[in-house]
């Protein structure tokens, strides 16, 4: 069974890696064709509820402090969430 956020865990993910360039005084990030792993540490997992298709979405979210340098070093609050569309049935047809 599925626990709304009450147990944190480790979760990873690639993505592209960005570069910041600076463009008419403005930082912008554009994207590369470099892959990279993110880490997230802390995340929790949600149960948002049913749908008509007869999947079950689930949220994980997780936030942490950091100091980015391209902002002048100042801190910042990073927020990750994904939503994810699951079928219980294919899960259970997995495990079995």
């Amino acid at each position: 069974m599925l626990l709304n956020g009450s147990i944190p865990f480790w979760f990873s993910h690639r993505v592209n890696k960005y570069d910041i360039v600076s463009k008419a005084g403005l930082n912008k990030i554009e994207w590369t064709d470099q892959p990279t792993v993110v880490d997230w540490d802390n995340c929790t997992l949600s149960v948002v509820g049913n749908m008509e298709n007869g999947k079950t979405r689930i949220v994980l979210r997780s936030k942490t402090n950091r100091n980015r340098k391209y902002m002048g070093n100042k801190p910042v609050e990073v927020k990750y969430m994904l939503g994810i569309d699951i079928s219980l049935k294919s899960i259970m047809n997995t495990i079995n």
